[in-house]
């Protein structure tokens, strides 16, 4: 562990070996990044854990172990994490509104005009004041159950 903390950059990058095709990238410019080097498909390929000291050795040979699981399944963990990352960031982006906006604008073809606005007037008065901004992930029952209480306190829409 010492001999992580204490590395300098050089010239060139070098490589501190751990165990397992696990290393520590130690960049000209003093940035230190743990990577695995692994083979799928009789490929060799190489997935960057993380920055030390963020990611100490423990946990990116935790990271390894994971990666090493993926590989057993036949799973490529370069692939899997790429795809965990877009589903965080498609998780994130679907608020409560733009998921309503999109089923509005679905089903808006078969409504009739009158219908259409009427939809939009109860989305914007009561839905989308109580949870519009929100990740549909953190949306509750006990959120969701609010919404009519509060529109029926409000009267009529």
């Amino acid at each position: 562990m010492l001999a992580i903390k204490n590395a300098k950059a050089k010239d060139k990058a070098c490589k501190l070996y751990d165990e397992k095709c696990l290393n520590l990238l130690v960049t000209p410019s003093g940035g230190k990044l743990w990577r695995f080097r692994y083979k799928v498909a009789d490929r060799e390929k190489m997935l960057c854990l993380g920055q030390y000291p963020a990611l100490g050795r423990a946990e990116a040979r935790e990271r390894q172990a994971d990666a090493r699981k993926l590989i057993a399944r036949r799973k490529d963990p370069a692939i899997e994490a790429t795809r965990a990352k877009l589903q965080r960031r498609r998780e994130e982006r679907a608020s409560c509104r733009i998921i309503a906006e999109e089923w509005r604008a679905d089903n808006i073809a078969r409504w009739s005009q009158a219908h259409a606005n009427r939809v939009r007037h109860r989305l914007e008065r009561g839905l989308y004041p109580a949870i519009w901004t929100m990740p549909v992930a953190d949306i509750d029952a006990a959120m969701v159950l609010a919404i009519p209480r509060n529109i029926a306190s409000q009267g009529s829409t």
